[in-house]
């Protein structure tokens, strides 16, 4: 069963203007490296939900206002364990 995305072109705003970064539409949080973790998202559609969270939340972890890098910590391992016990339990 797919995502409902095939097909759809993934989207690359690498490319727009710094004016573009805003907390909705390319948060600093989410644009620390060479590519936005969004792309990382798309492109690794595999690694599922609980997986590809966790990732975000490290990658933003302390770089995000009014979240401590300890709660983005925490919020990424809270969707590794629920993954891990949906894989014990066959759900995965």
């Amino acid at each position: 069963m797919g995502s409902g995305q095939e097909g759809m072109p993934k989207a690359n705003f690498h490319h727009n203007p710094p004016e573009r970064l805003s907390e909705v539409d390319h948060p600093e949080h989410y644009n620390q490296g060479k590519i936005e973790t969004i792309d990382f998202i798309e492109d690794r559609q595999h690694l599922g939900f609980g997986r590809l969270n966790a990732i975000k939340y490290i990658d933003r972890s302390g770089a995000k206002v009014g979240e401590s890098k300890e709660q983005s910590i925490r919020k990424a391992i809270w969707y590794l364990e629920r993954e891990l016990g949906m894989h014990k339990q066959g759900e995965l």
